[in-house]
């Protein structure tokens, strides 16, 4: 199998499982928050935050080790596999001792059962290291999707269930707690790989030397977005935490569809081509190109109908949450060709590189955070737009170095895209003023239905060789079923 198919069909998996579960995981969470609280919802922030903060050292940078390593033995994943199950052991015991401190910092008692409950996600967290690597590094990712959908399927039942008995803040916890013991676990029956009595301590090593910058960048990451509650929390109260968590988690669910799918793709693309200069320009081009046009008039779109969407799937007591949610996407725009340009570092072998141009960008987010009791939680949700706003010249010229072509002549299309989406966001922000319906579902429908009929004219106007492109592809695949006579 050619890699153009292969990347075609992990793209398509890997869509499926992105937009299938996190789909699936929002309507569960859209019923979460009827029946949960603020209180509640900023509890979950927190202890969800700290947990998935530690879990980063759990993975430790090794899946992206061996996926951009070249040639990887059985010997490197045995390492890889017993020393994240050491690491995650020994963080669930720090855990289970530390979770008392965070319930006297916040004053409230219940963060000690929940972080210890959650904390079991540590070690099970370790045994899918390998797995997961294999399967993106074959760019296999029909299991990875197949145990996403089934993980969402069955915690949602439990969460629900829970909350409808009256658990608050808990039956979200164990939302969580299912969703990694099933998303882990299944791995063990969906791939052929187990573990076995075999350790190496210099090889270990040697992954770590990738890993460390990997683990970095994530911890800046991290930083930058799940750590925002956890201050929130403490400085602005729990339930303002509750408020963020919501805009947090559709911004999150919309960028995992989208951007997380990209990376996915383009990660093992990039390493595969990082001595083809030709190749890599071209898959990057390309990239670059399918996922704004896609992506950006949907990030425009959310914005434009941020009120309607809180208030349709969460309810009016969350209103607070519509200008937190419209900076949280407007993050993305620019955060596209972010992740794009990080992930060229990375697939590049460049970690160190990509972990200084994170670095930059987490030391002018902290700035900004300096502001946050001045200015407030709206402050705090444009700190990570601001941040991608910085972090966009930044990236472009560290990635220079690496095509031979003009940046102008991949960023072109990207433009276009923006165009696309700021005409169609500044249409409907227009169709508000002029019309207004007493239901917000009918606002959302007319909303829609206009942007359905300005897109097809938009891409004529703004992406004419795009939509060329896209005819030549679909007389392609009509001409290969037709029946030959």
């Amino acid at each position: 199998m050619s890699i153009k198919t292969q990347s075609l069909q992990g793209a398509i998996w890997t869509l499926a499982e992105k937009f299938g579960s996190r789909v699936l995981t929002l309507s569960i969470f859209f019923i979460l928050a009827r029946l949960l609280d603020s209180q509640a919802f900023g509890i979950v922030a927190i202890v969800t935050s700290i947990v998935h903060f530690m879990e980063i050292f759990v993975e430790q940078g090794l899946t992206a080790s061996l996926i951009q390593k070249e040639d990887i033995d059985e010997l490197d994943k045995q390492s890889a596999f017993w020393g994240s199950l050491l690491i995650g052991s020994v963080l669930y015991i720090l855990v289970f001792l530390g979770a008392p401190l965070v319930s006297l910092i916040y004053d409230e008692p219940s963060f000690t059962y929940l972080l210890r409950l959650l904390g079991v996600v540590f070690p099970i967290t370790a045994i899918a290291t390998v797995p997961i690597s294999m399967l993106q590094r074959e760019l296999n990712f029909k299991p990875l999707a197949i145990r996403q959908l089934l993980a969402a399927l069955v915690a949602g039942s439990v969460g629900i269930t829970l909350a409808l008995r009256g658990m608050g803040a808990e039956s979200v916890i164990w939302y969580h707690l299912i969703l990694g013991i099933v998303m882990h676990g299944t791995l063990f029956f969906l791939t052929p790989w187990r573990p076995k009595l075999m350790f190496s301590w210099e090889r270990y090593k040697s992954l770590l030397s990738f890993g460390i910058s990997i683990t970095g960048n994530k911890l800046i990451f991290f930083g930058n977005g799940q750590l925002l509650g956890i201050v929130i929390g403490y400085f602005l109260g729990i339930p303002a935490a509750g408020y963020f968590g919501i805009a947090q988690k559709v911004m999150t669910t919309v960028r995992d569809i989208i951007q997380s799918t990209m990376s996915r793709i383009a990660f093992p693309l990039f390493s595969k081509f990082q001595s083809k200069p030709k190749e890599l320009e071209s898959v990057f081009k390309n990239i670059s190109e399918k996922v704004s046009a896609i992506s950006f008039p949907i990030f425009f779109f959310i914005i434009a109908c941020s009120s309607e969407i809180v208030i349709i799937f969460f309810g009016e007591q969350w209103t607070l949450s519509i200008p937190l949610l419209q900076w949280q996407v407007a993050s993305l725009i620019p955060g596209m060709i972010v992740t794009l340009n990080n992930d060229i570092m990375l697939g590049m072998g460049k970690s160190g590189l990509c972990f200084r141009f994170q670095v930059y960008g987490t030391l002018f987010s902290i700035l900004l955070l300096l502001g946050a009791p001045y200015y407030g939680l709206i402050w705090v949700a444009a700190i990570s737009a601001m941040q991608m706003i910085f972090m966009l010249p930044l990236g472009i010229n560290m990635t220079r170095p690496f095509f031979k072509i003009m940046r102008k002549d991949i960023l072109l299309p990207v433009v276009k895209s923006l165009a696309v989406g700021a005409v169609l966001g500044a249409a409907l922000v227009l169709f508000d003023q002029l019309v207004s319906f007493e239901k917000e579902i009918y606002q959302l429908i007319a909303k829609s239905v206009l942007s359905l009929i300005l897109l097809p004219a938009l891409y004529y106007v703004f992406h004419q060789g795009l939509i060329m492109e896209g005819k030549n592809q679909v007389r392609s695949f009509l001409h290969k079923i037709k029946p030959t006579s």
